[in-house]
């Protein structure tokens, strides 16, 4: 038996732009037309709808997911997410290509899909849960599990038009991670709650997709969430699949347009003739000839056994990608300090933006005091590609006296980030020059940015719950063997 649970083959939806005509506005002009003559029909065009106005909100897209597998969507607003995630499961059905889900499937799509405000907590837990297929024995026996989960015992009797949006998102996701399925797809779910419910929700989605061997895709605009939960991501632009790799590679480019994917969908973007992604892109293009191979689209169910054809992969081979290692500005523009260069090099001193994780990472740091300063700073920020801000340093802080005076001149200066520091992954570096004693002139540049490879030095901790530490350190440990072990080597 095939591990394939999910499959789309060229799949693709098309819309019309405009308002559909309503049932009068059709009997009226039908009314009219049996007025006209033959030749004023048409001329008119009434009855023809009009291909200019057809855009795709999904182009040609084929993905394969197996048993366990968690998978990210990622994309700008319109760049057909929730679209794909319906087709996927059925709900809405695909003008061009098909889709395979094999086994039960439950789709949460929206905060507190399918449940009625007249109706009390407990009754939407029972409804919405046979929607989904449980039976209501096991509804019953996981009862208090899923209004637990939800943190809602005090309230699960009250009528849900009495419910916060909080409260209404928190049991819909909790019914649905609670009910015996192959395939959870979630979108736009994980913002249910507050943050220490949405942490909840994550290590939830985890547990079901690696503990229970279940397969999730899941959408959502929080990308740290994303992040924890998918080991796998796809990017979507104007409904056209643009990369499918790794979590990280792909949260890389989608965040900050960089890492190693940047060729390869530089590459994709030029094929389908795409302009550079913007957060408010227009939908639109013609499909490709590709997806005509499939005229009768369907979404089939089947179930786990079911034969299947053979699965089609799609794996992106990572691209070197190249990087600024320094960045210059213009020195004079009338402030007491400005910043006029910062450079990324190795422990040789050679500007290169990417290193192994045994490698130390010096930071050059060129500015100028254009007068006399007293209070002047310099300060560094190294963030993850997500902005988390990994660590921070002043100048300062080794030599007090810079507070105290910086005399007019060229100043540079060096910090060196130890080796085996920093686990791997994109960072990047930020420059801010102040001056304590006139607030109003402090001087913010970026631009730079390096890469710490993969190495053998990640631990199994980062292998095994998938999660990327901020810190990767060479810690000392001091190991010792108890004299008083009374058990066998043999």
């Amino acid at each position: 038996m095939s591990n394939v649970l999910i499959r789309t083959v060229g799949i693709g939806k098309r819309y019309y732009r405009g308002l559909r005509p309503t049932l009068g506005s059709l009997l009226v002009s039908g009314a009219k037309s049996i007025l006209q003559s033959p030749a004023s029909i048409s001329k008119s065009g009434s009855w023809v709808r009009s291909e200019d106005m057809a855009f795709w909100a999904v182009k040609d897209v084929s993905v394969e997911l197996k048993r366990g597998e968690s998978l990210g969507i990622l994309g700008y607003n319109g760049s057909g997410k929730s679209t794909l995630m319906r087709m996927m499961c059925g709900v809405t059905r695909p003008t061009a290509g098909y889709a395979e889900v094999y086994g039960r499937t439950v789709f949460l799509g929206g905060t507190g899909l399918g449940m009625h405000p007249e109706l009390t907590g407990r009754e939407n837990v029972f409804v919405n849960g046979t929607i989904m297929g449980e039976k209501r024995s096991e509804i019953a026996r996981k009862f208090d599990e899923i209004v637990g989960f939800a943190g809602l015992e005090r309230f699960i009797d009250t009528p849900m038009k009495f419910y916060s949006t909080g409260m209404v998102s928190r049991l819909a996701f909790s019914v649905a991670a609670h009910i015996t399925t192959e395939v959870l797809i979630l979108d736009e779910v994980l913002m249910a709650g507050d943050w220490k419910f949405q942490m909840k929700c994550v290590d939830r989605i985890r547990s079901i997709a690696e503990s229970d061997g279940r397969t999730v895709v899941v959408c959502s605009h929080a990308i740290s969430h994303v992040r924890r939960v998918a080991k796998r991501c796809i990017l979507l632009e104007n409904g056209r699949l643009i990369l499918d790799g790794p979590t990280d590679d792909v949260m890389d480019y989608y965040e900050s347009g960089t890492g190693p994917l940047v060729e390869l969908a530089a590459k994709r973007r030029e094929e389908y003739g795409l302009t550079p992604p913007t957060s408010s892109s227009v939908i639109g293009g013609d499909f490709p000839e590709t997806a005509k191979k499939n005229p009768e689209p369907q979404s089939k169910h089947r179930e786990p056994d079911a034969k299947q054809p053979e699965p089609i992969r799609q794996q992106p081979a990572p691209v070197p990608e190249k990087q600024r290692t320094e960045v210059e500005r213009p020195s004079d523009n009338g402030k007491p300090m400005v910043l006029r260069r910062i450079a990324i090099a190795g422990g040789g001193g050679e500007l290169h933006n990417e290193f192994h994780g045994w490698e130390a990472i010096r930071i050059r740091i060129d500015y100028d005091v254009n007068r006399m300063v007293r209070g002047g700073r310099v300060q560094l920020g190294v963030m993850a590609s997500n902005e988390t801000v990994v660590l921070s340093a002043s100048d300062f802080e080794t030599d007090n006296d810079l507070l105290h005076l910086r005399l007019a001149g060229a100043w540079h200066c060096e910090v060196e980030i130890p080796p085996r520091w920093l686990s791997p992954g994109l960072y990047r570096v930020e420059v801010v020059i102040s001056n304590q004693n006139e607030p109003g002139l402090s001087e913010r540049q970026g631009g730079v940015s390096f890469r710490i490879l993969d190495s053998d030095l990640l631990s199994t901790f980062y292998e095994e719950t998938g999660g990327r530490p901020v810190l990767k350190p060479l810690l000392h440990w001091t190991t010792t063997q108890s004299d008083a072990w009374a058990g066998t080597n043999k």
